[in-house]
């Protein structure tokens, strides 16, 4: 089951052409990611620490222009003891645009591994594995 982000992508995301900046790809992944944290009850971050980004790949597959309604669809694929995987798709009016993996390890405020919560493991194979 895959957590659904919606997105209108704004003028500022785009270059002369009107065609999205790859760099925005990462932030609405981060964004969707977000809502699915909070929608499980996660905080993004707290005075135990967060979930920084360790690896992302993503496959453009057609162009995202401006004014597009987009959905960012984002599934967990594995919890191990610290870290947590997700594959995610970037839809428009259910066609693919583009696909890729991100993976995110918990840490304490000084960035080191710590072993995610029970309670925060549960949550996340009960609502999205």
């Amino acid at each position: 089951m895959a957590h659904a982000y919606l997105h209108n992508v704004r003028f500022d995301e785009t270059d002369l052409a009107g065609i999205v900046h790859f760099s925005h790809y990462a932030k609405w992944v981060e964004s969707a990611e977000h809502s699915l944290l909070k929608h499980i009850g996660i905080p993004i971050i707290s005075a135990q620490g967060g979930f920084p980004k360790v690896n992302f790949t993503i496959n453009y597959k057609k162009p995202v222009r401006f004014d597009d309604q987009i959905t960012i669809e984002l599934s967990v694929t594995e919890v191990g003891t610290s870290s947590v995987h997700y594959a995610f798709e970037i839809t428009r009016d259910n066609e693919s645009l583009a696909s890729g993996k991100l993976a995110t390890v918990y840490v304490t405020r000084e960035g080191i591994p710590q072993t995610i919560p029970p309670q925060w493991k549960e949550a996340f194979l009960t609502s999205f594995y």
